[in-house]
């Protein structure tokens, strides 16, 4: 695997990965903290080792101006559509209600729409309220008949589990499964509720010395409650709309 600066791009702020052979274009866009660039180490290793895609781009948002990115993205796009590739982009970073955040500025999904128009994509978006941009694609009418579009989160939530839902994701895909719209909970097993009345009744007795003792009249008894699925803590809860392209990032054939 070759690491390479191209002089289509600008330099030192995208880097391609080329290896194997060309049938999705791919590109990761990264934001502006740590857990972010895990997560793109991730996704970049499951896409080189398993998936075997020919290159993948991925654009340090955290180094670009607003243009800067968008740039990027319509240098990437354009060169799928000469090529007749999908495009899948993949974004984790910060997100508000209509924008993506990847450099504590904000752009407005309406203008990542503009550069996937023409082309099929599959748009994976890591963020908060990311289900913002199923909205704005829709308006744009790309979707649902131009792509596809998976949101860790609906329009009105925000979410701590990017990581989480990421390697689901890629779990359902090593299994050669579509990534399902569920709720993902917090549930262990066994996982129960266990609480304890709160009054009890005493009894006051003197011994023969005259010494109070208080007796417990009541035996105290936990009551054990069971935490039904729908009710234990929500990690995340995924959207999602538009074709079935999930296929495209199953692992290669041996």
């Amino acid at each position: 695997m070759n690491s390479v600066v191209t002089d289509k791009f600008i330099k030192e702020r995208i880097i391609l990965i080329s290896m194997g052979n060309e049938r999705i274009s791919t590109t990761i866009l990264v934001g502006n903290e740590v857990g972010f660039l895990n997560d793109m180490i991730e996704f970049s290793d499951y896409l080189t080792n398993e998936v075997k895609t020919s290159q993948i781009n991925i654009i340090r948002g955290a180094f670009l101006t607003n243009n800067q990115i968008l740039e990027n993205l319509n240098n990437i796009s354009e060169e799928a559509k000469e090529k007749r590739l999908p495009v899948v982009l993949f974004y984790t970073g910060h997100g508000d209600r209509n924008v993506f955040s990847p450099n504590r500025s904000t752009i407005p999904y309406q203008e990542l729409g503009v550069r996937l128009q023409g082309s099929e994509f599959f748009f994976i978006n890591s963020s908060c309220y990311s289900g913002t941009s199923i909205e704005a694609l829709k308006e744009m009418k790309l979707l649902p008949k131009k792509g596809s579009v998976i949101a860790l989160s609906p329009s009105d939530k925000t979410t701590i589990n990017g990581d989480l839902f990421l390697s689901d994701l890629i779990d359902s895909y090593r299994k050669r499964k579509p990534f399902l719209k569920r709720k993902r909970r917090f549930l262990p097993y066994g996982y129960s509720e266990v609480t304890f009345p709160l009054d009890h009744s005493y009894e006051s007795k003197k011994d023969e010395s005259g010494n109070e003792t208080v007796i417990i009249d009541k035996i105290i008894k936990p009551t054990i409650r069971y935490i039904k699925p729908e009710e234990s803590e929500v990690l995340y809860e995924p959207v999602r709309c538009g074709k079935s392209l999930d296929h495209l990032l199953y692992p290669a054939p041996n």
